[in-house]
């Protein structure tokens, strides 16, 4: 799965996360935009969408990476650690 992919994914679950109060478009989600900042969520928001992560790309993020990398990095932060993340789990699995 390329950057590109993982781009693609995490824009798709961040728009279509159930908070109807968020009401976020495709245009919203830019490389530089923080989750909690930017986008609207709050620390319940990002730890479902890390779950919802770890499903779609069979991976798992720390509950301290959650707070500590996930609540803090922008959009393209976050393509590049998921991104990172995958590559050594799929590495871990050969």
């Amino acid at each position: 799965m390329t950057k590109k992919d993982i781009l693609e994914l995490l824009k798709e679950l961040i728009i279509n996360h159930d908070r109807p109060r968020l009401k976020l478009e495709y245009s919203d989600v830019h490389l530089d935009a923080t989750l909690i900042d930017d986008l609207g969520f709050d620390s319940l928001d990002v730890t479902e969408l890390a779950v919802n992560i770890e499903n779609k790309l069979d991976i798992h993020i720390k509950d301290s990476e959650v707070e500590n990398i996930m609540m803090k990095l922008d959009v393209e932060g976050l393509m590049n650690f998921l991104h990172q993340r995958y590559k050594e789990t799929r590495e871990k699995e050969m």
